[in-house]
């Protein structure tokens, strides 16, 4: 019996990260190391999901998944300064009517107008995107 787990848990060792490696980009960079990398991967977000592969599928929501942890991030940082005692503002405002893959569109084109930034990692470019398309009113 506990050579059966022990199996089973060698062929799950192995095989998980196989099939989890098929959500990577081609040239093994992930996609929160680079905006190239993130587009090379997320350039699939926003369309219908019958018009999707399996693997694009799988790439789209590996892609909003990232995202929504750095949006989540940001907040968390946020709500901890301020519990802290530290103002601390969102440096962007999505408006309630966005729905985050609009906000995640945003992203893709960032990245795809500014070249020049794609090097950068994917975070710094999502907080530059938010704050380009969605500015925080000045008082």
């Amino acid at each position: 019996m506990m050579h059966r787990i022990a199996c089973a848990l060698v062929v799950a060792v192995l095989v998980v990260p196989l099939s989890a490696r098929k959500a990577e980009p081609a040239n093994d960079e992930q996609v929160w190391e680079s905006g190239t990398a993130f587009v090379s991967m997320c350039h699939e977000l926003g369309k219908p999901s019958g018009e999707l592969t399996t693997l694009q599928m799988e790439h789209a929501n590996w892609c909003m998944a990232y995202l929504n942890g750095v949006s989540d991030g940001v907040n968390l940082e946020v709500t901890l300064s301020n519990q802290a005692g530290n103002l601390a503002l969102l440096p962007y405002c999505i408006p309630p009517d966005v729905k985050k893959i609009q906000a995640y569109l945003v992203v893709i084109k960032y990245v795809q107008d500014n070249p020049a930034q794609a090097h950068l990692p994917t975070a710094t470019l999502y907080g530059r995107a938010m704050k380009a398309a969605f500015p925080c009113p000045t008082h």
